[in-house]
Order: structure tokens, then C-alpha cells, then sequence
């Protein structure tokens, strides 16, 4: 059951500049355009979620989402530097360079079920596909009042109109960010039966912007974490890519273990932890966050390299034959294809994994390690080193030679235009061939 207040359909607090003290000039300017616009053409338009909820925070958003009651066709006739997406809820992207603007349309919050259901029935998932009718859109698309009851927790759930600087607040989420609290808005129990993720999201706001999940919905995330059993592994590899990129991942990998989610996240990685080892993960992912702070050129799947590590460690050192490869290889692939990780992510820790251990390799002479420094992989490679290893003296060596990050130059036969690729070949000689037809056929055999 909603809360008491939901239930009421209470009027939202409206909280003033003076009281939030939002700075305008922090808000992204291509988000205040598409807000702008809308409003122009008579829709109403939001700032809404993450990006509140970091600046009441005092972090820098990363993404500014818009919300609005114009529906996505009506959104896509305002702006044409825009596409829609999705199957079941269609969003908008709209794009200025390589900036995207997710915009999407009040939804109403009891209609997440059904879409569940409907996404595993693909009668009805086509059905729903090519209804175009506004009375399919009227039980699909609601008001802000129907809107903030589908969101997960109450800091997530402020409205930001920028044309007065005030925050529409439902919920008393405003309240629960000051008191540094996470609150479902829905009950716990009921909330993450419906979307298991919201678990990872809780301990993940908790452990990031240091907020108190309360016992009562700790208790419950407990009990209920087996069910992220029942998510899609892509999607989980989803939320892997936001914790790397989150500059705390020591943080909540370590929460996540001890709310109990991280066995069926990263399995291999809660059993290191539970091990001798986990003073050393523990040591190494702290330093990791730190160089993925320092240096933004670092590509952040560098992380697998750091978490599986303990687990390959008998390679370190090793007389790297082709068979000693393979195994390394295969040793990735089994640790990491069971959690739906892209192939290219797989072989390219595989590919680091085996650059490290020839860096370590004792047996070969430091002018002939001086071929390494043209391997794709050697800036991230050495990186590496300076965390796990502990010979003082080779980490010396590869510091003093300087590398800088190799970028992979396109190839020649390919052109990049509107974000699509063509391919045709470069200055060719030949003619192109006519098509054959009756006059030139007996033309060409006269």
C-alpha cells in the first residue's frame, strides 16, 4: 500500500529558492532550453530525479532528465534534433552535438505491473507496439500527481521548474535529504518485488552520498535479495558501469556484501571478499577509485583487471608460454561471461591481463620489454602495475618512460556522418559496372 499521504493525493510542498538555494548557472543549459520550449508551446516541463537530488547534495549532476506532460510524439514535433525510444514507455532523446537530453511523459504509477507483464506476453507486447490510439496513451500517460508515485525513493522524486527556481515536493523528499534518509515511497517489501534493482539503488545512494537506510528496509533488502535472481544480467551489467564510473566502488561493493546483494551481482567478487584476500580487493579497488579520479583518461573496464586480480595471480611472474595465454584467457571468460559482460570487455581484460604479466616477466631483458610500449593496452596496463605489484624497482622503470594513452585511429575505408557509419572504397580505379540489359548484353557480345 502507498503511503497515508498518497493515498490522500496531499498537495505538494513548494519550496522556494530562498529555502533551497539551487544556483541556476549549475543546471545544464541544454536541459533548460528543451524546458523552455515546451513551456513555449504550451506543455508543462520538469527537472526532475538525480540531478535535484546531487545539487541539494552539493555533487555535480552527471545527467539532467526532463519530464513533462507533452507526449513523445508531441515532444518530437517541437524538436527535431530528436528520436524516440523504447518499446513498451517510449522516451525522447533529443540531441545538441554529443550532449542527449532524456525527456519523458508523466506516467501513471499503476500501469508498471501490467507493463512487466505485458513485456513477458509478446501478443501483447505487439499489440502495444503498433497501437497508436489516444486511448491506449491515456492509460499509459498521467500528471505529475500520478507521476512521482512510480519513482522509487523519496529523493529521487523532486520536481525543479525553473521558470520560478522553486521544487514541487510530494513526498517530503526534500525533508529526507536534509535528514540524509533513504525512504521507498512505496512500502519496502512491495517496492522491491516490483523492481528488484531499486536494492542495489538504495544501498548504492547510501553508500554514495553517505544516507541512512533505515533497519526496517535494510531488514527487508536482506530478506528480498535473492530476487535480483530474476533480473537480466545485462541489466545488472548496467548498474556495474554506474558503480565504476561512481569514484566510490570500494564503498558500495563493501555495502552491497553486507546487505547481501553482491553474491548475486558480482558473484567471484563476494567470494574474495568472504576470503583471506579481502584486505588486499579491499586496498586495491581504493586505489583504483583514486586513479579513475586523477586521471580521466583511464578507461574505466580496467576495474575487472582490479576485482580479478586475487584470482589470477598465479600467472604473475610465470614464463608466459602460448599455453599459459590460453589459460588466462579462458580464466577471464569464466569468471566474467556468467554476469552477461560484453566479448569486447571480456578480451580486453583478457588482453590486459596478459600485458601485465609479460611487464612482470623476469626473464626478459628491459630493452626488450621496450617493444611493449607500442601495445595498445600499455597505458592502462602500467597503471595497473604501480597497484598490484609490488617490484619497486620495474614500477620505477615503466614510470620513467612516459607513456601516454594510445588512441586507435579509425580506419581509412570508414567515414563518420550523423553518427552513422558508411563504407565505400578510397580512390578507385575502376568504373562501376552497368546493369546488364538486353541492348548493352548484345552490344558487349557482338
Amino acid at each position: 500500500m502507498f503511503f497515508n499521504f498518497i493515498n490522500k493525493k496531499r498537495k505538494p510542498k513548494i519550496i522556494a529558492y530562498e529555502e533551497h538555494k539551487i544556483d541556476k548557472n549549475l543546471i545544464d543549459k541544454y536541459a533548460l532550453r528543451i524546458i523552455n520550449r515546451l513551456s513555449y508551446f504550451g506543455y508543462e516541463a520538469y527537472i526532475v530525479g538525480g540531478a535535484i537530488r546531487d545539487l541539494l547534495c552539493g555533487r555535480k549532476p552527471k545527467d539532467f532528465d526532463v519530464v513533462t506532460n507533452a507526449t513523445p510524439r508531441q515532444i518530437k514535433y517541437v524538436f527535431n534534433n530528436s528520436r524516440i525510444i523504447g518499446r513498451r514507455f517510449k522516451l525522447v532523446h533529443i540531441y545538441f552535438g554529443s550532449s542527449i537530453i532524456e525527456t519523458a511523459t508523466f506516467r501513471k504509477a499503476e500501469n508498471i505491473a501490467e507493463d512487466k507483464k505485458a513485456s513477458k506476453k509478446e501478443e501483447i507486447e505487439e499489440n502495444y507496439s503498433k497501437s497508436n490510439s489516444r486511448t491506449n496513451a491515456d492509460t499509459i500517460y498521467g500528471t505529475i500527481e500520478e507521476d512521482f508515485e512510480r519513482r522509487d525513493f523519496t529523493l529521487n522524486s523532486l520536481y525543479y521548474d525553473p521558470a520560478n527556481e522553486t521544487i514541487i515536493d510530494f513526498v517530503d523528499g526534500y525533508e529526507d535529504i536534509k535528514k540524509r534518509v533513504i525512504t521507498p515511497i512505496q512500502d519496502a517489501s512491495k517496492s522491491f518485488k516490483e523492481d528488484p534493482v531499486r536494492m542495489l539503488r538504495a544501498v548504492k545512494y547510501g553508500a554514495l552520498l553517505d544516507f541512512t537506510i533505515k533497519k526496517p528496509v535494510f531488514k527487508k533488502i536482506k530478506k528480498h535479495a535473492y530476487l535480483l535472481k530474476n533480473i537480466s544480467s545485462s541489466r545488472l551489467y548496467e548498474e556495474i558501469c554506474k558503480i565504476f564510473k561512481s569514484l566510490k566502488a570500494k564503498e558500495i561493493f563493501i555495502a552491497l556484501e553486507e546487505a547481501g546483494l553482491l553474491e548475486y551481482f558480482i558473484p567471484f567478487l563476494s567470494e574474495d571478499l568472504k576470503g583471506n584476500e579481502k584486505e588486499k580487493i579491499v586496498k586495491y579497488m581504493e586505489k583504483m577509485d583514486q586513479l579513475l579520479r586523477d586521471d580521466e583518461n583511464i578507461n574505466t573496464n580496467i576495474y575487472w583487471a582490479i576485482l580479478l586480480f586475487c584470482r589470477m595471480k598465479n600467472y604473475k611472474r610465470a614464463i608466459l608460454t602460448y599455453r599459459k595465454q590460453a589459460e588466462i584467457i579462458f580464466a577471464c571468460k569464466e569468471n566474467m561471461s556468467k554476469m552477461s559482460i560484453p566479448i569486447n570487455v571480456i578480451d580486453y581484460t583478457s588482453r590486459v591481463f596478459v600485458l601485465l604479466f609479460k611487464l612482470e616477466e623476469e626473464n626478459n631483458p628491459r630493452t626488450d620489454k621496450k617493444r611493449f610500449l607500442k601495445n595498445i593496452n600499455i597505458y592502462e596496463t602500467v597503471k595497473i602495475l604501480e597497484i598490484v605489484s609490488d617490484n619497486l624497482e620495474n614500477i620505477i622503470f615503466w614510470k620513467s618512460m612516459e607513456i601516454k594513452k594510445i588512441i586507435p585511429e579509425s580506419p581509412p575505408n570508414i567515414v563518420q556522418k550523423d553518427k552513422k557509419f558508411h563504407f565505400y572504397k578510397r580512390n578507385s580505379s575502376k568504373k562501376p559496372k552497368k546493369a546488364i540489359t538486353t541492348k548493352n548484353f548484345n552490344q558487349e557480345n557482338m
